[in-house]
């Protein structure tokens, strides 16, 4: 009998578990290219004996992206051309050099990166049937930009620059101690984890379009709908990296979600425009003004989340139409959003 009691107590959670678990569209079926171009490597290639010869035979295989770096990321131009004494310069560089060895040391193989890429790309053509995929690219500026998006011919390019890719160990603060892009609030992101996050951000960025409105609202929502989107392209990645947050300060927005809501009600924060005043809550920052030390920045963002989540289940929505509704207060009034007590 105890037996028989044990086995329908574990049927029955394991029953349970399942009907918690969110269930995820079939996308196996649909067909993507979620290759990553290195170009980081190919810039190894460039002979600083031969330079004129190995620069075209680069710039004929990535021409889009070859123009993009050496005209504004690192402009090394004379006129309408490329300075080949600057261009030797640059190769020659031990820095750059130790830098792009650096990078196929830590980055041998982006497979994994792939692999999580290319399921991100069919649940992405799955909700937005229409877009055109990105071809991606492993890239390098030189520690100026971690991802961006360019236009590549007859589609997007989005190119991650694997320079901000070494992992949090590396000595990001002594390239400019004084640069707050090198703060450690903001380097413990310069990790592989966030690669493809990174990436399908800026693809959901294209679809959601610009933010409408500089009040905190405005702010909450649009973030909201960004991170709810992602964790539909990426429901196997944990929330605290698709937030950009430590588990820790995960679990402290969780644990104080009542709290953020009632203050920023208290200090009417909602409909706030002064930039100043709303941009530890909406804008990157060590953490929220007038919160506990332990609380992140960004958490205007979190309270988005929460306020999204609601309003999908409230209403029934699809993803498209979540892009589609630009009314912020709207959005707010329909979820009947209030927290929880913990």
């Amino acid at each position: 009998m105890n037996k028989y009691l044990y086995s329908l107590l574990v049927f029955i959670l394991l029953l349970c578990s399942c009907e918690e678990a969110p269930k995820l569209p079939k996308v196996d079926h649909i067909e993507v290219d979620a290759n990553i171009v290195r170009f980081d490597k190919a810039l190894l290639s460039l002979d600083s004996t031969n330079l004129s010869q190995s620069f075209t035979k680069l710039k004929l295989q990535y021409p889009a992206l070859t123009d993009l770096l050496f005209e504004r990321i690192i402009p090394l131009k004379k006129g309408d051309s490329i300075d080949y004494t600057q261009l030797k310069d640059f190769v020659s560089n031990k820095y750059v050099q130790h830098t792009l060895d650096t990078i196929q040391y830590v980055l041998p193989s982006l497979q994994e990166e792939e692999k999580q890429l290319e399921q991100a790309f069919r649940y992405f053509r799955h909700y937005f049937p229409e877009a055109v995929l990105p071809k991606v690219y492993a890239g390098y500026t030189d520690f100026s930009f971690q991802t961006f998006i360019f236009d590549d011919f007859k589609s997007d390019g989005i190119c991650a620059s694997t320079d901000l890719f070494l992992g949090e160990d590396y000595p990001y603060k002594s390239i400019d101690p004084k640069n707050p892009a090198f703060s450690e609030y903001i380097t413990k992101r310069y990790d592989r984890k966030y690669m493809v996050k990174k990436i399908m951000e800026l693809m959901v960025e294209e679809e959601v379009g610009a933010l409408q409105g500089k009040r905190t609202i405005d702010h909450m929502i649009y973030q909201g709908k960004k991170w709810y989107i992602l964790q539909k392209l990426l429901p196997q990645t944990a929330m605290p990296i698709l937030a950009e947050y430590t588990n820790e300060e995960w679990e402290w927005c969780e644990a104080s979600e009542k709290a953020i809501w009632s203050y920023f009600l208290d200090q009417n924060l909602l409909y706030e425009t002064n930039q100043a005043k709303i941009k530890t809550y909406v804008f990157e920052s060590p953490r929220s003004q007038g919160m506990p030390e332990e609380s992140p920045g960004r958490t205007a963002h979190y309270l988005g989340w929460k306020i999204i989540e609601k309003y999908m289940e409230e209403t029934n929505l699809t993803i498209p139409e979540l892009v589609k509704e630009k009314d912020s207060q709207k959005i707010l009034k329909l979820s009947k959003y209030k927290p929880k007590r913990k």
